[in-house]
């Protein structure tokens, strides 16, 4: 555009690619949609000035097991890591704000995540079909996390989510089968529906937990949360133990509609 560019494109046959903060006097500023596509590279370092990693940037990159963001990236783009099936980790910088739909699916070897504080949004299937993930940080300030996000990761045994979280779409973590320990966030106040919306009736189907599928025995709501959300543990079997903090006021509709809790501790709640 007279000052950024933009890579579209890899025609090199270096396996380790570093990309430059400019090509022909132009500060590149973006990685184009598909612009590694399938390509035979092993690792990949971007320059501080890259903002943007479209998608499809690396889908199918087989080989790639680096990568390396810049310190001003603020997204990852919708199936940019799709099939990159010997990616062992990503850490991603406080400036992403974003991570697309399906970005790490079928990333089979990934092992571990390192999601910075400038992370708001985590997309539908983020990180669907990650059988080896087993270490995810996420930092305060994340919102929202969409449906399915984390969908078949059978290493996840725990994870801490961080009490900035307001939403959570349902199925978050479907077929989790190994996840036993998750924290409550104290932020959250809504369950998406499967398509990442609010705008079914209370008893639609659409809507099932975001831990639905996953193998959570308990869960202990604590001091300064005020409201179980409508839906939160709907249809998770394996949940057989709730405990409410003094300060939860309210459960919302369908909030624990499944048939294998045992126990209960009420707490605080006046309205159900």
């Amino acid at each position: 555009n007279g000052t950024y560019c933009a890579v579209t494109g890899y025609t090199g046959d270096a396996a380790e690619v570093v990309i430059p903060a400019e090509i022909g006097g132009y500060t590149v500023q973006s990685i184009a949609d598909s612009a590694f596509k399938g390509k035979a590279i092993t690792s990949v370092a971007l320059p501080q000035t890259v903002e943007t990693v479209g998608a499809y940037a690396f889908q199918n990159c087989v080989n790639l097991t680096t990568f390396i963001g810049g310190a001003k990236q603020t997204s990852v783009g919708a199936r940019a890591f799709e099939g990159c099936t010997s990616l062992t980790s990503v850490s991603l910088s406080d400036t992403v704000k974003t991570i697309g739909s399906y970005a790490f699916n079928g990333c089979t070897a990934l092992e571990e995540i390192v999601l910075g504080s400038g992370l708001r949004t985590i997309g539908d299937r983020a990180f669907i079909g990650c059988a080896a993930l087993a270490d995810v940080s996420i930092s305060e300030g994340l919102t929202t996390i969409q449906s399915y996000a984390f969908e078949n990761c059978i290493s996840l045994t725990e994870i801490h989510l961080p009490d900035s979280i307001e939403q959570m779409g349902s199925n978050v973590f479907l077929s989790c089968t190994s996840l036993t320990a998750v924290n409550w966030p104290k932020g959250w106040t809504t369950v998406l529906s499967q398509y990442n919306n609010t705008s079914y009736s209370a008893g639609d189907s659409r809507y099932q937990s975001p831990f639905y599928g996953s193998a959570l025995a308990e869960i202990a709501v604590p001091e300064g949360a005020s409201a179980v959300p409508a839906h939160a543990y709907r249809g998770v079997s394996s949940l057989k133990k709730i405990t409410l903090a003094d300060s939860v006021q309210s459960i919302g509709a369908y909030a624990i509609d499944t048939t294998g809790v045992e126990e209960i501790d009420l707490g605080g709640v006046k309205t159900l």
